[in-house]
């Protein structure tokens, strides 16, 4: 890596500058701008883009000051080294082979300014789209958006008016659940439109099914609950391979309690008793019994576990449809 002199470069070759905060970016940009043009190029022909609205109204107005302070200063020499004045350039310029035609091409840019290109590069990429708005196919009154936001809000807007609310209620309970609303959907929404290569789910799940399916798995499981329950204890408390550090004489009762009560209180339909896999429900899957099974030993079977397993893989599926919404 070379020491930046801007007026070294070659401005016939490619040239990339590494440069940190403070470190003058923006002088030696009007240093080459000038010089570009002092070697003939007109204002038209360069192009200087940098990423915000302020900080290119910024550089336009720095690169206008700084070609009208070199064409004053050069005015002020004549012909010969302006050494005694403090911009670098002037001096640079004025012994240049032929100074009145740098001056000459210093105000024919100061007279066409108003086309430079001077701008952001979402702005110089619209007016290169809408210049070749045939062979890009690009439709001729298309519009920068600044903030897309309010697009993103109204698209999923529509989106929940059209497929969501009409969704079985108990889905739209599971939804409410996984923090699914028209905002949180436009914050995922923004990432996802700048990869437009992405893969799309089906957007068909069969939600009905498994609403159904779940509705009454969770009717059994209350009515396991309602007449089984000592027969579920007994069955945990005397099985030998069942870790009973976990599935003590205390924790059981408490876990199926938690459960009959969560039960009545939504209504037969315990979306919220599944959730995470420390809920009390999951303690009575296979997926968590098995676990807690020593080595070597069966898992112990009831029909109140198969049902908790059903709910348990019901409730898979609904987080795996849940990709198809978003």
């Amino acid at each position: 890596m070379n020491p930046l002199n801007p007026f070294d470069l070659d401005l016939q070759q490619t040239t990339l500058i590494e440069a940190s905060a403070g470190t003058g970016k923006t002088y030696t940009i009007t240093t080459l701008v000038t010089r570009l043009i002092a070697k003939g190029y007109p204002i038209e022909a360069i192009l200087v883009v940098t990423f915000t609205e302020a900080a290119a109204a910024e550089l336009k107005l720095r690169i206008r000051d700084r070609l009208s302070g070199v064409l004053a200063g050069m005015s002020s020499t004549g012909a010969k080294p302006a050494e005694d004045l403090s911009d670098p350039l002037i001096s640079f310029l004025a012994a240049q082979p032929d100074p009145d035609q740098v001056r000459r091409r210093i105000r024919l840019a100061l007279t066409d300014f108003d086309q430079a290109t001077i701008m952001t590069i979402h702005a110089f990429c619209l007016q290169t789209l809408t210049a070749h708005a045939f062979e890009t196919g690009t439709a001729f009154d298309m519009e920068l958006m600044k903030d897309a936001s309010g697009f993103y809000r109204q698209v999923c807007m529509d989106y929940f008016m059209t497929r969501i609310n009409d969704l079985d209620p108990l889905m739209l309970r599971f939804l409410a659940r996984k923090n699914l609303t028209p905002e949180t959907l436009g914050r995922e929404m923004k990432p996802a439109v700048s990869r437009p290569g992405l893969t799309l789910i089906p957007p068909d799940p069969g939600f009905s099914d498994v609403c159904d399916a779940y509705r009454k798995t969770c009717a059994r499981v209350g009515d396991r609950l309602e007449n089984q329950s000592r027969e579920i204890m007994d069955l945990i408390r005397l099985d030998p391979g069942l870790d009973k550090r976990s599935y003590s004489a205390r924790n059981v009762p408490k876990w199926l309690d938690s459960t009959r009560k969560t039960l009545e209180a939504e209504g037969g339909n315990a979306l919220f008793v599944m959730t995470e896999k420390g809920d009390p429900l999951y303690r009575f899957c296979y997926t968590c019994l098995e676990q807690k099974t020593k080595s070597g030993a069966r898992c112990p079977v009831h029909p109140f576990f198969d049902d908790c397993q059903t709910l348990y893989d019901l409730y898979q599926v609904m987080e795996a449809d849940l990709l198809a919404i978003r």
